[in-house]
């Protein structure tokens, strides 16, 4: 007979007060492992040993990627802690804290506890399908044998536990830090000096203070006799709030502080060196902007010239934007500290010239235009390494440090990155072999990719947007990846609502109605592509040998039929959340003749970070 919710509570809180440790898997993919020894005692590592978060009885650390140094915070009585949000590796292992005994549970109501199993343990899984405090529904597998939380999930977010182990006797030195360290408060501190520093100085300055605003009388009628003619009222005078600016009107005008939204109405005018800028909530009268202006007794000029403050400005402006580039090239960083993670790595691997290892990494980290109409740009997320330790890491090397864990790409700067004119960089695939669609690149493939286009292979990587193989497609003959080929002007443009009256045109089969309602739901703001495609041969091939690897496909037969039909024809390509729609138009009516929907499940827990599927682009005219 199997257990109910209240005998699988049980065997969870079994567990309370007992050391325990295991291996963490994360929806993400990457992995961590776990000591618990509670009340004081917590450590998470990634897979290369390097600790992310130690907690002992005097304080707790927390590892901080960009500077690569534990933030340290000081324990106190006094000390308040506010925890925002998710649920992190240790949480899985003191699951039995979000099930009390009383009704306030913080969480929904449980279902009947069924058997799964989770990494080749058998645990009860139960199902909290409604909640009370706008927490989304929760699943947790509990260990029929241990009593911990083997798995634990909130929409597409899952943690998964294995190798669970209780009541061993920890090493003290599991919980001590000796490395290099920062404090909490002192970060706190030094930007509470700058904040009281600069209010200081703010403070003694001499001040443009108006000695006239406009105002209006009114009056309030309190009591009185009509008869008589006697009356009692109470008057008010009601001035107007301004906001007033100034700044010398040889430097450049300062950025507006976030308040001055609320003063949409301006008046400005000179005062000796100084612009002065009247703001009101509302139109002021006629004049009164002027008199306003006119009423602010003059102010001196700094002791410093126009040029020199210039100057000063300037220093400082070079002195941030070195301290922000040296910061950003990762002096010093260890590349075992980032072993285990999902961040885009750029790894310096020769130190035979430091100007342009500088120059390279900076113009990859430099944001590039996009071809939209605004001004949006496209910039890659990089994390440099730059340790003489990894002087001469090759390929083969670099797999061996990685294993089988993340990252699942890495980026070189090696000797050929800093010779060669174009400064090209190594990309290298270090995803599992199963997860590349041509089975002909293996584990360790690389190409090369200028620094101007690390933008288009690190923000499609990161986000599993595309594939490696994408872009070892879009490489040139040498190897080296310069960005894909822009594609031809298109041959129609139509926007949102004339693509749903090119749809309507035809919905005569269960996909193009499916098609219908979809495009409906689309942006209103959106203008939609439309190309000619001259000959439908390759995209027949394409579509017809792809292995969508488990996509849901709708409408996949007669397109293919359709466009060996057609033979050319207009082609429209619309995404859509984890997949997208191809259709085929007729040329002079935009009436649909196919249409082809391809959909990818939610990713399963061993492969959430699979690549999506791109097909080459259509040959248009």
């Amino acid at each position: 007979m199997g257990f109910g919710w209240a005998q699988v509570r049980g065997i969870s809180y079994s567990t309370m007060g007992r050391p325990v440790r295991a291996t963490v898997h994360h929806s993400d993919g990457s992995v961590s492992r776990v000591w618990v020894d509670l009340p004081q005692r917590k450590r998470i590592e990634n897979l290369s040993g390097q600790p992310t978060y130690i907690e002992n009885a005097d304080a707790e650390y927390r590892w901080h990627d960009d500077e690569g140094v534990m933030i340290r915070a000081m324990k106190s009585p006094s000390r308040l802690v506010v925890t925002m949000g998710g649920v992190g590796p240790e949480n899985l292992l003191t699951a039995y804290r979000y099930w009390p005994q009383s009704s306030e549970n913080l969480l929904g109501t449980p279902s009947e506890p069924r058997e799964v199993q989770v990494r080749g343990r058998q645990g009860w899984q139960v199902e909290f399908a409604s909640t009370r405090r706008g927490i989304q529904a929760t699943t947790y597998v509990i260990d029929a044998e241990l009593g911990v939380a083997l798995a634990w999930s909130q929409g597409e977010e899952w943690m998964e536990l294995s190798d669970p182990v209780l009541d061993e006797d920890f090493d003290d030195d599991l919980f001590v830090w000796d490395g290099e360290v920062r404090d909490q408060e002192e970060q706190i501190s030094i930007q509470q000096r700058e904040h009281e520093d600069k209010q200081h100085r703010l403070a003694v300055m001499p001040r443009s203070d108006p000695t006239w605003l406009p105002s209006k009388v009114t009056t309030t009628v309190d009591d009185g006799d009509p008869k008589t003619g006697a009356m009692d009222l109470t008057a008010t005078l009601q001035h107007s709030q301004v906001m007033v600016r100034r700044w010398l009107t040889e430097l450049d005008e300062p950025a507006p502080i976030w308040q001055s939204e609320f003063y949409s109405h301006t008046h400005r005018g000179q005062q000796g060196p100084w612009t002065i800028e009247i703001r009101s909530q509302h139109q002021l009268a006629e004049g009164d902007g002027q008199r306003i202006l006119d009423s602010i007794p003059p102010v001196p000029p700094p002791a410093q010239s126009p040029a020199e403050i210039r100057a000063d400005l300037e220093r400082e402006r070079l002195a941030a934007q070195e301290a922000e580039e040296t910061a950003a090239l990762g002096t010093g960083r260890l590349l075992s500290s980032y072993l285990g993670g999902h961040a885009s790595l750029l790894i310096r691997t020769d130190f035979t010239d430091n100007g342009l290892w500088r120059e390279t990494a900076l113009a990859a980290m430099a944001p590039q235009p996009s071809d939209f109409d605004d001004d949006t740009e496209f910039q890659a997320g990089l994390t440099c390494i730059d340790h003489p330790e990894n002087d001469g890491l090759t390929v083969p090397m670099l797999l061996e440090l990685i294993g089988s864990g993340p990252p699942h790409y890495v980026f070189l700067a090696d000797n050929e990155t800093i010779v060669n004119p174009e400064h090209p960089i190594v990309a290298v695939d270090t995803s599992p072999a199963e997860w590349s669609e041509d089975t002909d690149l293996l584990r360790g493939q690389t190409i090369r990719i200028i620094p101007e286009q690390m933008w288009s292979i690190e923000n499609n990587l990161s986000i599993s947007n595309m594939g490696f193989d994408d872009f070892v497609r879009g490489t040139q003959p040498d190897g080296v990846y310069r960005g894909f080929p822009k594609p031809k002007p298109p041959a129609h443009i139509l926007s949102t609502a004339e693509l749903i009256d090119a749809v309507a045109q035809n919905t005569s089969t269960e996909t193009l109605a499916r098609l219908h309602h979809t495009v409906q739901e689309l942006n209103d703001s959106s203008v939609w592509h439309i190309s000619r495609v001259p000959d439908f041969t390759q995209h027949h091939t394409n579509v017809s040998e792809h292995d969508y690897r488990g996509a849901n496909l709708v409408g996949r037969d007669e397109y293919l039929s359709a466009i060996a039909a057609a033979g050319s024809g207009l082609h429209l390509m619309v995404s859509i959340p984890r997949g997208y729609w191809y259709i085929v138009f007729e040329e002079n009516t935009f009436r649909p003749i196919a249409a082809m929907m391809v959909q990818s499940p939610a990713p399963p827990p061993q492969q959430l970070a699979a690549r999506a599927t791109e097909h080459p682009p259509l040959r248009s005219d």
